[in-house]
């Protein structure tokens, strides 16, 4: 009975596994039949793989289940091989589609093998065994089943399943039934994937018209380019997008149209400024002629390719040419710095058929631009021609070519600087920045000589130059250039030529670094300079002209109102109302100076709308006083307190802007300061101002001092005649009286000495022949003595003609006629200058100075030189020896009457006196500079063109007429 119940037992459950297989068996070919069914009702990729999990479930644990299709490597567009997992269901639940880099996985194991993998248990370990690289991620799988997908001979993908919660979920029948399975589905799944990509096509297509129909519409080159972005950003991310152009003549790639994170940015300057031959992605996407795809760290992957890494590091690239005439012309391309966002090879189909549309259209809207460019370019230089045939008005002048110039470039911020070669000066005469012409002449725009900024530059190297980007400073810097004012994103200046010469600068700046310059902006510009520069030099001629004729027109008026009046008081307004005439003068004022007194005074001063009364001072320290000290014209501009505070001035007064102050000079002496002042910081005040004041004060000193001088004469003439006549006479009378009361007596005893010395000499002892000798030659010294008195008191009396005179020829005649000894060495600095002098007087001169440098001498060879210098208006002379030199106390001292440095009786002491007067009397000056043991130089000073108009004709005389005994 156990027996048989063992056996009913056994029966049993074999019936119930064959009825479970059967089972078993039944299911999986209903689920067979099932997804045969489904597959051939639809071709959506989506619904086919849906209904095979649903069926699979059936069968066997499909909580965790996948499809990955696989996509093979592309070399020639740098697209890697990758798995792309079409169906994901993860406890259940469906999840998020994704793509990887074909890896070591199991998914790729099977792809690799073209074999199914059964993994029951011990998962680790059975991936270990297989060398396989698997990153697990959550919980664990107990047990992993996968089967390729084989459509075509070839692996097209995997289907995977996969438990987490039991060991052996799979067997060999699992397999067996998903291997059936997969080759039921590998078919249909590649038809439903060409459905697809044909089904993408045809929308991409799609896409593609409305892009083309959109590109076409618009000729706007920068519109275009909007477009072209916006259309691709509704078919693929765009998180970096840009579009480069390439000029194959110069091998230059730029990049007008840039957007990063959504906003447009500036090119131009770092990664995204032009670059001529460059070796980027985007020149290996020219060269090559192909689209490119770069997945995970671009640098490194860059490098693999041999490709320099230009800009930031990016996580997914993608570029592809735009060909127009079966060349390249440019690159369209996208990146992002996100890993969730990779670009795959739908994208590069996507991007390459945009830029195939936007090509054409981008090439004929670049030659479209083009064509309007160059009619703006021959609008603008015909506007600039017939500006300069009307008008003479250098300042229209300007204002018309900057007009003009802001039709072909970014010119909102524009100056012109004037260069002046022979002061090495430039100056500023038009500038126009932050939407206003600016005041000049003031702060970074006040006229600078021997500069050395960029405007210098340009100048020194007569070319074009352009600066742009966050380091311009350290640009400028390695061209040897001193940035000078304010610092901008952006500046290009070009020379202004005329006449083969560098007349001056045309320059445009940005301080916004969204407008950048580039190398055509630099070639408009020069074009502008070109023709303006002709016109600018002809219209600056004819404003100098202008102004030379005001200049001339106030010099006039000034010396007709001189001429007419020696009332002071008169002269100030009409002064003043001329300078009005050649620079803003509402503040005005004339400063005379007493030096015997040490006193300013202010006998004008017009301030604020009105003439005012200002108080003399002395002692002052201010600038008025600095200008008379130093004998220097001054000017300043800016707060004038702390210009004052650098000259170590007091700063006396209202607080000035600018301000000028000219010494008026009559002779060598400073008699007083004229000076304008600016309070409003809109005037400023510049050298060429200064040397117009200078010449006004010029022009005006010597009136003033004639006019206070003859003010001073008139209430004194009277006593002053008087006096001369009673000086005069007893000049006279004493030259009369030295002639014939002392003149003769003296001769007499000469004679008489002489008489018995040679008459008498045998009867006369020794003793009484020396004191004859003392007796004769103390008598020849007083007869020197006496003469040399009566010519001392004949210089400035008695005129001899002024003729002009040979000075080298003088200068020998007297050496020859001092017939100095061999031991003497005279060097005449050939050639000296003639000037018009008295002769005979400027030989006395000579003769006294060459005399006494060789008779005082204490060296064993007496060398004495003799030469000159030109000084503008005179010449300077000089007498220059090796002698024992002069004290500087005595520098003085020598030129007064009777003063004699040496023992030595054979001099009068009167000598460098009369040398004094001659030189006095002919408007000069003379001093000596010398040590003790130097040697000593003697210079003296004569007009060129000595006022000869008060001088005697030949042989008068001031004084009476009274002959004396040298006259007749």
């Amino acid at each position: 009975l156990n027996l048989m119940i063992e056996d009913l037992k056994f029966m049993f459950d074999e019936n119930q596994r064959n009825t479970a297989e059967l089972e078993r068996r039944l299911t999986e070919l209903s689920v067979f039949n099932e997804v045969g069914r489904a597959l051939g009702s639809t071709l959506k990729l989506s619904e086919q793989l849906k209904i095979i999990y649903e069926q699979a479930s059936r069968v066997m644990p499909a909580d965790h289940f996948y499809v990955a299709l696989y996509h093979p490597e592309d070399k020639e567009a740098g697209v890697k091989a990758e798995v792309e997992f079409v169906f994901y269901i993860q406890d259940g639940k469906p999840t998020p589609l994704t793509r990887r880099p074909f890896s070591n996985g199991l998914t790729e194991y099977i792809i690799r093998t073209g074999k199914s993998l059964l993994i029951e248990r011990n998962l680790r370990e059975r991936i270990a065994e297989l060398e396989l690289n698997v990153t697990i991620q959550g919980t664990p799988a107990r047990s992993w089943l996968g089967v390729p997908l084989v459509a075509r001979n070839e692996v097209i993908g995997v289907m995977a399943a996969q438990s987490i919660d039991y060991e052996d979920a799979y067997d060999e029948d699992s397999k067996a039934f998903l291997v059936s399975l997969a080759s039921q589905a590998s078919g249909a799944i590649d038809n439903a994937r060409a459905y697809r990509e044909i089904e993408e096509r045809l929308t991409d297509l799609s896409v593609i018209n409305e892009i083309s129909r959109t590109i076409s519409s618009t000729l706007d080159i920068e519109e275009l380019y909007g477009v072209v972005f916006e259309q691709i950003k509704r078919i693929m991310p765009t998180e970096d997008f840009y579009i480069a152009l390439y000029d194959k003549g110069t091998d230059v790639v730029s990049f007008p149209y840039i957007m990063e994170k959504g906003k447009r940015v500036p090119g131009g300057k770092d990664e995204w400024a032009s670059r001529r031959s460059g070796h980027g992605i985007t020149e290996y996407v020219i060269k090559s002629a192909k689209p490119q795809l770069i997945q995970g760290d671009s640098q490194v992957e860059l490098e693999k390719r041999g490709v320099n890494h230009i800009g930031k590091t990016s996580h997914s690239w993608i570029g592809a040419p735009m060909m127009a005439r079966g060349e390249v012309i440019g690159v369209v391309a996208l990146q992002s710095m996100k890993p969730e966002i990779g670009y795959s090879r739908k994208h590069i189909r996507m991007l390459q058929l945009v830029a195939n549309q936007a090509a054409p259209a981008v090439e004929n809207a670049r030659a479209y631009t083009e064509l309007e460019n160059r009619v703006t370019e021959l609008s603008v230089i015909n506007e600039i021609s017939r500006a300069v045939s009307s008008t003479l008005d250098i300042n229209e002048l300007y204002r018309l070519v900057h007009n003009q110039a802001k039709r072909l470039i970014n010119a909102e911020n524009m100056y012109i600087a004037s260069y002046d070669r022979k002061r090495d000066e430039v100056s500023f005469p038009y500038v126009f920045e932050g939407g206003q012409k600016q005041t000049t002449g003031v702060g970074d725009w006040a006229p600078r000589r021997h500069g050395n900024g960029l405007t210098e530059f340009v100048i020194r190297t007569a070319d074009s130059h352009l600066v742009q980007g966050e380091d311009s400073d350290r640009e400028i810097a390695k061209l040897g250039a001193n940035h000078i004012g304010k610092s901008s994103y952006a500046w290009t200046g070009v020379p202004m030529m005329a006449r083969n010469e560098v007349i001056g600068v045309m320059a445009v700046q940005s301080f916004d670094s969204e407008f950048l310059y580039s190398e055509k902006d630099v070639r408009l510009l020069q074009i502008i300079a070109n023709q303006a520069a002709p016109a600018v030099e002809t219209a600056r001629a004819y404003s100098e002209l202008e102004k030379r004729v005001t200049e001339l027109s106030v010099i006039n008026e000034i010396s007709r109102t001189i001429s007419s009046t020696l009332d002071v008081a008169e002269l100030y307004p009409v002064v003043h109302t001329q300078i009005k005439r050649l620079m803003n003068a509402d503040n005005f004022y004339i400063a005379l100076y007493d030096s015997a007194y040490e006193e300013v005074s202010f006998p004008y001063a017009f301030q604020d709308g009105q003439v005012q009364e200002w108080r003399s001072r002395r002692d002052g320290k201010g600038m008025t006083e600095y200008v008379i000290e130093t004998a220097k014209p001054q000017i300043f501009s800016g707060d004038s307190e702390s210009e004052t505070a650098k000259r170590g001035v007091q700063h006396i007064g209202k607080s000035s802007i600018s301000w000028i102050g000219v010494p008026m000079i009559v002779g060598s002496e400073v008699i007083g300061v004229m000076t304008v002042q600016s309070f409003d910081p809109e005037i400023a005040y510049t050298e060429k101002h200064m040397r117009l004041l200078q010449m006004v004060a010029n022009q005006t000193a010597p009136a003033i001092e004639n006019a206070r001088a003859y003010s001073l004469m008139e209430r004194r003439v009277e006593e002053r005649t008087a006096e001369l006549a009673r000086s005069n006479e007893s000049l006279e009378d004493f030259v009369y009286t030295v002639s014939h009361d002392l003149k003769a007596p003296l001769r007499a005893i000469l004679g008489f000495s002489q008489f018995l010395v040679e008459d008498f000499s045998d009867e006369i002892p020794k003793e009484g022949k020396m004191y004859l000798d003392r007796m004769s030659a103390s008598a020849k010294r007083m007869e020197r003595l006496i003469d040399d008195l009566l010519e001392l008191s004949r210089v400035g009396r008695i005129k001899n003609p002024y003729e002009e005179t040979d000075i080298s020829e003088l200068v020998e005649e007297i050496v020859t006629t001092l017939s100095p000894g061999e031991d003497v060495s005279i060097k005449i600095e050939e050639p000296l200058p003639a000037v018009i002098c008295e002769r005979v007087r400027i030989g006395q001169v000579f003769a006294n100075l060459i005399s006494n440098a060789i008779k005082y001498n204490d060296k064993e060879r007496t060398e004495i030189t003799v030469g000159s210098e030109d000084k503008d208006d005179k010449v300077e002379f000089r007498v220059a020896d090796n002698g024992p030199g002069i004290e500087k106390k005595y520098h003085d001292k020598i030129f007064k009457i009777f003063q004699r440095l040496s023992s030595d009786e054979s001099g009068t002491g009167i000598g460098l006196a009369l040398v004094k007067k001659i030189i006095q009397d002919h408007k000069g000056r003379i001093w000596v500079t010398s040590e003790p043991d130097k040697g000593s130089c003697f210079r003296f000073e004569l007009p060129k063109k000595p006022d000869v108009s008060e001088e005697h004709p030949e042989g008068e005389s001031k004084g009476k007429g009274k002959n004396t005994e040298e006259d007749t």
